[in-house]
């Protein structure tokens, strides 16, 4: 990709995620339905933060994606303390398992924040009901002119299965050390390396300091002792 990106007519909208959160799948049905392609970014580069971009947020659960994407060291401290009042300019210059949950939180702080046209995705009911979420998806970008018929659409949407395991593959083949094991269907898979204590800990330290995105967007990933 480009080090550069500009909002055009024919790529109006940027897809925002933390890494391992659902994204290449959305990409590829956006891709083979409509025959043009969206810009991607995790917000790892400079440039995405110069210009409020159009977004399709795509959110996972913080206990699954930054542990697939880390691996289960990341919840390991003792105290979140320390990161409670980090500045975000600095996420840049924080290395290692310190950048993980920071990183994750001033995506989505971007995203709640952002005055622009926008469009919330959570990763889970995407994956448990993709057309539903792609139809929703559909309506999002005829906003920017982009259209599909009616008679293609539902075409599409009958072989959304076949689309989700050839998505599926690509990332495979993309990324071949990567620990991709839940098929892109199990909620709860990567999260389960964390032990119970670590991933309330996390829960507690996003309602404690960052109430505001807990109770608007992720309280739904809280967890108990008798959770499980």
């Amino acid at each position: 990709m480009a080090e550069k990106f500009y909002l055009t007519k024919e790529t109006p909208v940027v897809i925002l995620n933390y890494p391992r959160s659902g994204s290449n799948f959305l990409s590829y049905l956006i891709r083979t339905l409509y025959g043009k392609e969206l810009w991607k970014n995790h917000g790892q580069t400079q440039c995405f933060w110069e210009y409020p971009f159009n977004l399709l947020f795509v959110l996972r659960n913080y206990k699954e994606c930054i542990t697939s994407f880390t691996g289960p060291g990341w919840a390991a401290a003792s105290d979140f303390d320390r990161n409670a009042s980090f500045n975000e300019n600095d996420v840049f210059s924080m290395t290692g398992h310190a950048k993980a949950l920071p990183n994750y939180l001033r995506l989505l702080k971007h995203y709640d924040e952002l005055e622009k046209d926008k469009m919330l995705v959570y990763y889970e009911d995407f994956v448990l009901d993709p057309v539903a979420t792609l139809e929703e998806v559909v309506k999002f970008l005829t906003n920017f002119g982009w259209s599909v018929s009616e008679e293609a659409k539902q075409e599409f949407y009958k072989n959304i299965e076949k689309h989700r395991k050839i998505s599926y593959g690509n990332a495979e083949s993309s990324a071949p050390f990567a620990e991709h094991k839940s098929n892109g269907k199990d909620l709860i898979f990567h999260s389960d390396n964390l032990p119970i204590e670590q991933r309330i800990n996390t829960d507690n330290y996003i309602k404690k300091y960052h109430s505001h995105l807990w109770e608007k967007y992720l309280k739904r990933y809280e967890e108990t002792y008798d959770s499980k």
